[in-house]
């Protein structure tokens, strides 16, 4: 009686594996729009370019800034990046026909940009709702993203040109390399080393 119930419970245990297609658990699950890790990827590009930024002899000049940008999303928070730069710099940041000198910062690109390939032992199908899980060997995700800048001025009054910078740009990463189930990351944007491994 006992080799019998092991034997179903056996039967039963590979015909449950035949049937799991994977594991329904994603640790990359978000709620927002876009993840922390594209957010943090073009914040932490949009600090570097800024950083980059050649600055002109702005001090004690009533200074309005235009964006000239392909997409709103990231404006306001570009918008104060400059401004604080400019600040720094000694400018008094005003808006309006009150402005001396305006300075345009023309974004070419504001994005992130991914690479996903899996290599190993695909799904194959049984039958109707049946299929062997993948088995991947070795996985690559790679994250990247791009800043890129440009800080051009002109006189309020007059419309003459002022300053016209070189563009400038910046690119963080973060990808991931598995290993069955050993992950490595190459990480620069979140706190801590910049390689991370881990047993997922």
């Amino acid at each position: 009686m006992f080799v019998r119930h092991m034997k179903l419970l056996i039967s039963g245990l590979v015909l449950l594996s035949l049937t799991t297609t994977g594991c329904v658990y994603n640790r990359y699950l978000t709620n927002t729009e876009r993840s922390a890790t594209e957010q943090l990827l073009i914040s932490e590009s949009m600090h570097d370019a800024v950083a980059r930024l050649e600055i002109p002899a702005v001090a004690g000049i009533r200074t309005a800034i235009e964006i000239v940008s392909v997409s709103t999303e990231d404006e306001a928070y570009l918008r104060s990046l400059i401004e604080q730069k400019l600040r720094r710099a000694g400018a008094v940041i005003v808006s309006g026909k009150t402005a001396q000198a305006v300075y345009v910062v023309q974004a070419g690109a504001i994005g992130t940009i991914s690479r996903e390939a899996t290599f190993g032992i695909p799904s194959v199908p049984l039958g109707p709702g049946l299929a062997t899980p993948s088995l991947p060997f070795f996985r690559i995700l790679k994250q990247h993203g791009y800043t890129r800048l440009r800080l051009a001025g002109y006189d309020q009054a007059t419309g003459k040109s002022l300053f016209a910078g070189e563009p400038v740009t910046a690119q963080r990463n973060f990808d991931v390399y598995g290993l069955f189930f050993m992950v490595i990351r190459q990480n620069e944007i979140y706190p801590g080393n910049e390689i991370q491994v881990t047993i997922d």
